[in-house]
């Protein structure tokens, strides 16, 4: 077996192997997928590079090219539905990253620039090239903005201003949202807060600054425009997901949000002592969550900010 085969196969088994997920980063994972870009740009620069060696000096043409492309296309499919069969996601974005992959490289490789060394078609190929790496790289762009925004806007949570407010840090149940500026209820940016009818509508800041030592307080921001509501609160470190996410392993509070305008504030004490048989881990925090559940109409609240507090700040 040649070098370039052995890789070839250390790369495909590479895709089988599961995500590292210790920190629950966001980022981590848009980094991990765009993985499946690199790998099958390599698989596919080491096929070419093969068939060209194979068949002399004579570069593969535009057809071996854009088959090349398809046959990547279904590896990647296969691969997929291998991790299926051994109890893994099958995600359909992956097979895109894998034909995002194999175009780039062909779009970028002497092959096909050999295939077409003048004219408009060679330009269009590196911008079609140079946009797909782009569109490929969206996601390790955000969340890499929205780590660095979190890193400075700390102690604060979240806040519906961020440049990111909608596209990170948020996973939605039964939930929509939308950014508002009201000036009759705060001077500051608002999310309005959809929730929909069913079993729990659930809002959850899965992207924390994870260390909160030093503080004794989250506090929560909600204007509530209509009736009172029963409300429930929960929050979660790192070894709560690593004890199977057991509810009495967690802070868990309901609460009624009143008419109006609701500062709910929870000490860190409590949140610290609130799983039932251990410290929560204040410096590896993981999630927060506010839900509603059973609802039987659509209810709108307003959030105006999620942050922590030393005991000496005024709120």
């Amino acid at each position: 077996m040649t070098k370039r085969s052995l890789l070839a196969v250390l790369l495909l088994c590479g895709l089988l192997l599961d995500m590292p997920n210790a920190s629950g980063w966001r980022w981590v994972y848009a980094v991990w997928n765009f993985g499946h870009v690199i790998l099958f740009a390599v698989l596919t620069h080491i096929v070419l590079r093969w068939r060209q060696q194979r068949s002399g000096l004579a570069a593969p043409g535009v057809r071996f090219c854009v088959m090349l492309v398809l046959v990547m296309t279904i590896l990647g499919a296969l691969i997929e539905v291998a991790q299926w069969l051994i109890g893994r996601d099958c995600e359909w974005q992956d097979i895109v990253a894998d034909t995002i992959g194999a175009a780039v490289a062909v779009l970028f490789s002497r092959e096909w620039r050999q295939a077409w060394p003048f004219g408009w078609r060679r330009i269009a190929s590196v911008i079609a090239g140079g946009l797909l790496l782009v569109w490929a790289l969206q996601d390790v762009v955000l969340h890499s903005v929205d780590t660095l925004a979190r890193r400075i806007s700390f102690p604060e949570l979240y806040s519906p201003a961020s440049l990111t407010a909608t596209a990170a840090r948020l996973e939605l149940l039964r939930i929509n949202v939308a950014q508002v500026t009201d000036a009759t209820l705060s001077s500051q940016s608002l999310l309005q807060v959809n929730l929909m009818p069913g079993e729990f509508s659930t809002f959850t800041l899965d992207q924390l600054y994870s260390d909160w030592q030093g503080y004794d307080a989250l506090v929560w921001r909600w204007y509530n425009p209509g009736a009172p509501l029963t409300f429930s609160c929960r929050a979660h470190d790192l070894q709560h997901e690593r004890n199977g996410f057991d509810h009495r392993d967690r802070f868990n509070q309901t609460l009624e949000l009143a008419s109006g305008w609701n500062t709910l504030t929870f000490s860190l004490a409590s949140i610290r002592e609130a799983p039932a048989t251990r410290d929560m881990n204040l410096t590896r925090m993981r999630s927060i969550a506010c839900f509603a559940s059973q609802l039987s109409q659509t209810r709108t609240l307003y959030l105006e900010s999620v942050f922590l507090v030393r005991s000496k700040t005024a709120l």
